[in-house]
């Protein structure tokens, strides 16, 4: 079976093809989804069919504010650049705070953190980190709009290079 493709030549792309400013748009679109659903964390449900995996909704906002970042990274300059890099520094702090600190094991062994890899996922401090993080992102996502704003003609640009 063939399929039917409509070329317009005013566009200069096919309809079977996304323009970079359409993939940016897509991809918005996915973190406004991810930004509006409930927060709850990752877990298995079991059901007649088996366990299902419910994913992390933070975890979620996270990545797809991350991938749109790189998307959009070719457009981030000045003061963009700049409010990003102080979200993400404010991050790091907080991480390596958090690598600083002690925790009990079971058995009342206190280990260092070091990485929140050591971490179980259900631990408190690991779910308060990705809370904040995924408020970081939160803002991360705000600038990235108000970046592709001003940045949209040159966006659009480069779809037709």
């Amino acid at each position: 079976m063939t399929e039917d493709i409509f070329i317009d030549a005013e566009q200069n792309y096919g309809n079977n093809k996304d323009s970079y400013d359409d993939m940016i748009l897509k991809q918005m679109q996915r973190c406004v989804d991810n930004l509006s659903k409930e927060i709850k964390g990752g877990i298995y449900k079991r059901t007649k069919q088996g366990d299902i995996y419910e994913e992390d909704v933070r975890e979620l906002i996270i990545n797809s504010i991350d991938v749109l970042e790189g998307m959009m990274g070719g457009f981030i300059k000045g003061e963009f650049e700049e409010q990003i890099n102080k979200e993400h520094d404010e991050i790091n702090k907080i991480y390596e705070e958090i690598g600083d600190q002690y925790v009990e094991m079971k058995g009342g062994k206190k280990v260092q953190v070091k990485t929140l890899g050591r971490l179980p996922p259900d631990s408190p401090i690991l779910l308060r980190f990705k809370d904040f993080k995924a408020d970081i992102y939160r803002q991360i996502f705000k600038i990235l709009v108000r970046c592709y704003q001003k940045n949209k003609q040159d966006i659009m640009a480069m779809s037709y290079e």
